[in-house]
């Protein structure tokens, strides 16, 4: 069975993504300094959650996000 993953280029959904328990699988390295987060997306829910924190319908822990935050942009840093 192919593993289901979700990309994205946008840091604070990545974040959101982390919040909500998606594990990460990777980030790639782009060109121009940009990074795309690769996520594991078995439910096929990502999209799903995505859509949500975009249209304001979603509600998170703040400090879970902060820590999310934190741990990405270590991740970006040190990848």
């Amino acid at each position: 069975m192919k593993e289901a993953k979700f990309y994205t280029k946008d840091f604070y959904c990545a974040c959101v993504l982390r919040v909500m328990g998606f594990p990460l699988i990777n980030i790639e390295k782009q060109s121009m300094g940009f990074s795309n987060f690769v996520f594991d997306d078995k439910d096929h829910k990502a999209k799903l959650i995505v859509n949500r924190f975009w249209n304001r319908d979603l509600k998170v822990d703040a400090r879970l996000f902060v820590e999310s935050i934190n741990e990405l942009k270590t991740r970006l840093h040190t990848h």
